[in-house]
């Protein structure tokens, strides 16, 4: 592996504006330059999806300028990255244009959606001991605390008629909650209630007064906002 040009301490190891929480982008900043000569990186293997119809293994497939945000709190801006949430990876651009796959570890990404003005959040499993390997978008933080995970899988299919196996990525959203230092993957909604047990009855009793017309996220971050508020007041 030769030595390549960008930022240190980026990681191998998604969503919503409304989760973020603030950053203190203007500590311990470092600009691109102070990284250039600490990291390394490794190529990236183009034929992986060489027959990819439908999907992608990116949050999205466009670069994007993102903040970085290491293990040791220091700070790096406008990095042109691509999140793989099928592989758990960032994928960036060194300084003089080439694709390459960060090799160090890092905390947070945060992508700079400049068309929509929001930005989106990423935690790495590195700095969750408790989740799965991959790329986490929080939502809630608290006694319980709620991330969102990209599920992707690969599916190959072979068109009647044709020689060829095509490659689709499938891309299912899911919740997990974190409670009691476990995490927990959650299947269904009705799942929550049995997850926070402590305060079973006032949980299914909230969840059912919710307003239908909500999105399936928007009621799970009420729920968890509504139990954090039961967990921390005086018994």
């Amino acid at each position: 592996m030769r030595p390549f040009l960008l930022f240190a301490f980026l990681s191998c190891t998604a969503v919503t504006a409304v989760a973020q929480q603030v950053i203190n982008v203007d500590k311990d900043e470092y600009n691109a330059g102070n990284f250039y000569y600490n990291i390394g990186g490794e190529p990236v293997v183009k034929a992986k999806f060489i027959r990819l119809v439908e999907g992608t293994p990116f949050y999205v497939d466009q670069w994007q300028k993102s903040t970085i945000i290491t293990p040791q709190g220091k700070v790096v801006k406008d990095i042109q990255v691509k999140l793989d949430l099928m592989d758990g990876k960032l994928h960036y651009l060194d300084a003089k244009g080439t694709e390459y796959i960060a090799s160090t570890h890092i905390t947070e990404v945060v992508l700079n959606d400049s068309v929509n003005n929001k930005d989106f959040r990423f935690l790495s499993s590195f700095g969750l001991p408790l989740l799965k390997e991959g790329w986490y978008v929080p939502l809630v933080q608290g006694p319980a605390s709620l991330y969102k995970l990209f599920d992707k899988s690969l599916r190959e299919d072979k068109p009647y008629g044709s020689a060829l196996t095509e490659q689709k990525i499938i891309t299912k959203e899911r919740y997990v909650v974190v409670y009691n230092n476990q995490a927990f993957y959650l299947k269904n909604d009705k799942e929550v209630s049995t997850v926070l047990a402590d305060k079973k009855g006032e949980v299914e009793s909230f969840m059912k007064a919710q307003n239908k017309k909500q999105s399936h996220q928007e009621k799970l971050v009420e729920t968890i906002k509504y139990y954090n508020t039961l967990a921390i007041k005086p018994s």
